[in-house]
């Protein structure tokens, strides 16, 4: 168990006593310096027999994983979701630009199967990613049944930035260009959650990736309850409601 959980991506050693009472420490190798001072001073005053002349009390705060690691797990997370909405946006702008969209305008196939199948990449690629990028960290331990429900409702975020993006770009370029705005949006919703005091959240609450970080920080970090994940659920798929009311009729007209 020691094993395991030194080789998990945050940095942090391990200390272990054989049967004839020495102490180990055990590295993965690759830990910062303090990182591996940390357990040598541990050590130290375990088995000194000197007076100390200070005293101090050891707490259990609760931590269970590197702020590093929940962190650039989530981040990943998103962008992957994110992901998905940018492949649906790249390929609506390749049909505007084959004039394949026009065709498809007198073509049997309605606008609602349209939609439906190009949203279709947009929710199965994120799935795939976020079980993907799991897996790689080693942090399938985590419910898992919540982590799909939040993908799947934070994926119809991408869905509707993707056809954004595509509605409005008149080419890849401009279609980069508006990818960069996207990202701008997301990292500072994510880096807004972690920096600003929680008493100040409400200044993100427009932010439906905002509620997806939340919501799988709560998941990761093993807090989530069921009662929880309605609430961010309900936000998320309110916000993006609305952006949807918005913008519906500018994405209707894209898609002409």
């Amino acid at each position: 168990e020691i094993k395991d959980r030194v080789s998990k991506i945050d940095d942090i050693a391990g200390i272990s006593i054989n049967t004839e009472g020495n102490f180990k420490i055990i590295l993965e190798g690759n830990e910062s310096h303090d990182t591996k001072e940390i357990p040598r001073k541990i050590i130290r005053n375990i088995v000194s027999n000197e007076e100390m002349d200070v005293n101090y009390i050891v707490k259990d705060i609760g931590i269970q994983m590197s702020p590093i690691a929940w962190i650039g797990g989530i981040s990943l997370i998103i962008t992957a979701i994110t992901m998905g909405g940018i492949l649906i946006g790249l390929n609506i702008i390749e049909e505007k630009e084959s004039k394949t969209i026009k065709a498809l305008n007198v073509s049997p196939m309605s606008r609602l199967e349209f939609i439906l199948g190009k949203s279709f990449i947009g929710i199965i690629i994120p799935i795939v990613d976020v079980f993907i990028i799991l897996w790689i960290l080693n942090m399938l331990d985590v419910n898992l049944y919540m982590i799909l429900v939040m993908t799947l409702v934070s994926s119809i975020i991408g869905v509707i930035v993707g056809f954004l993006i595509g509605v409005t770009s008149p080419n890849q370029i401009a279609g980069i260009a508006n990818m960069k705005v996207l990202f701008l949006v997301v990292g500072m919703s994510i880096i807004g959650a972690i920096l600003i005091p929680q008493s100040k959240h409400f200044f993100l609450y427009w932010a439906p990736t905002y509620w997806a970080f939340m919501g799988l920080k709560g998941i990761i970090l093993k807090t989530m309850t069921w009662a929880q994940l309605g609430v961010y659920i309900i936000w998320i798929l309110g916000l993006t409601a609305a952006i949807f009311l918005l913008l519906k009729t500018r994405i209707r007209k894209g898609l002409t």
